[in-house]
């Protein structure tokens, strides 16, 4: 029997030990926390996700909200963005507080006969090829480590040397907040003003028999945190409600700084994900923009290619090398767009006019330059419509003729987009 370490007790982390467990190896997942990794606010599940989630056993509540439509709007209402799920055959996302997610995954983990170290800080791995062991959490070798201790990983330059991730420059505020009664519980509303301002929300369910509520987000500079906290918070009140008016009685309810929770993000682009008989997967393989809406989704996708292709290879380093090479292609759409929103010439809106200059790196969006030149630095502030569109519904199990659709739709959105800013 197959013995496998996985080091981190999240979303990837316990979806890789059921879907191992189930294909019959014994599993042991090692958490420095006294608990799993239950922070974190809402998460959008894609089509694929929900596929992924069933193909380990799991599923959600039937009062989770079905997320419909992908809707963003400039300051003055003009809608930039508009994906219908019901134009592509895969099916509607759901959103769910993270919280609740690792918990339904940790109660499939524990019933399949995962064994769990909680307070067991991994430090450091060693050996490679004939046994991989773990230090910090007493000796023995493994047959496999799985690292999926996210986009923070400080395991990732055990599996590749040559890392190219870095922060961004952006974080975000976030807060789970009670939805106003007339509010849309299946639409994931966004609103920007250029590049510096994004808000939105996200319809979330809490668990059986809870109420659904929203992920409220709002972006804001890492470097500027500092000041937002030191400046009066009826400031930024005005701020969020000049841009989006109707969340009046959501800001409302926002008494101090201390209601708001600030998340910090990476672009992990390691140049490997695995290396002898240890692999990467979820965030540590892969970390990208949240406002891709994609990550809970491809660290589902990773523990199921992970298990069947370890359980059809004739050995561990054959298995290891079919499912990077599998989700390296599903996940290289993803970068693509991560890529473009962060982009200088692409991601944000100035407010300069149009040059020469900003249009010759970016003859590839339109066949027309755009009006105004994109300038944002290195993260996600402005959330463009093709981050969400190019995503949505594109990945292996989806057909090749609706990612075709899917991409002449971005191209035409992308262009108002840039008409319209």
């Amino acid at each position: 029997m197959l013995q496998v370490a996985v080091v981190g007790a999240g979303v990837a982390g316990l979806a890789s030990a059921i879907a191992l467990r189930r294909a019959g190896a014994s599993v042991t997942v090692f958490e420095r926390r006294s608990g799993p990794a239950t922070g974190g606010a809402g998460v959008l599940l894609q089509p694929s996700g929900l596929v992924a989630l069933a193909a380990i056993g799991g599923a959600l509540d039937p009062e989770s909200p079905a997320i419909r439509r992908l809707e963003g709007r400039r300051r003055d209402g003009k809608r930039v963005l508009d994906l219908d799920y019901g134009r592509y055959p895969a099916g509607n996302g759901r959103g769910v507080v993270r919280a609740t997610l690792v918990n339904r995954l940790l109660a499939l983990a524990e019933a399949a006969g995962v064994a769990f170290r909680f307070a067991s800080p991994v430090t450091a791995i060693t050996g490679h090829a004939g046994g991989a062991a773990l230090r910090g959490v007493g000796k023995g070798t493994w047959d496999l480590i799985v690292v999926a201790d996210g986009a923070h990983s400080p395991l990732r330059e055990t599996v590749a040397p040559v890392d190219r991730t870095r922060a961004y420059d952006w974080s975000a505020l976030w807060a789970l907040v009670p939805l106003p009664g007339d509010w849309p519980r299946d639409v994931l509303q966004q609103r920007y003003h250029r590049g510096d301002r994004m808000a939105g929300i996200l319809p979330v369910a809490q668990g059986r028999g809870k109420p659904a509520v929203g992920t409220f987000f709002w972006s804001v500079r890492h470097d500027a945190v500092t000041a937002w906290r030191q400046a009066p918070l009826q400031e930024w009140k005005a701020a969020v409600l000049r841009l989006w008016p109707s969340l009046a009685p959501i800001v409302d309810a926002f008494r101090t700084h201390d209601d708001l929770h600030v998340a910090t993000y990476r672009d992990a682009r390691p140049s490997r994900w695995h290396r002898g008989r240890v692999v990467l997967v979820g965030d540590a393989a892969h970390g990208t923009s949240p406002q891709l809406g994609n990550g809970v989704t491809l660290a589902l996708g990773d523990a199921v290619v992970l298990a069947r292709a370890l359980a059809r290879a004739p050995d561990i380093p054959a298995g290891l090398n079919a499912y990077e090479r599998e989700r390296r292609t599903a996940v290289r759409f993803t970068n693509l767009c991560d890529s473009i929103a962060r982009s200088q010439r692409h991601c944000a809106v100035s407010r300069q006019g149009a040059g020469a200059s900003a249009w010759r790196g970016s003859r590839q969006a339109s066949a027309t330059p755009p009006r105004r030149r994109a300038v944002a630095p290195h993260g996600w502030p402005c959330a463009p419509p093709w981050t969400a569109l190019l995503v949505a519904h594109v990945d292996l199990a989806t057909p090749r003729s609706s990612r075709l659709a899917t991409a002449a739709h971005t191209a035409t959105e992308t262009w108002q987009y840039f008409r319209k800013g």
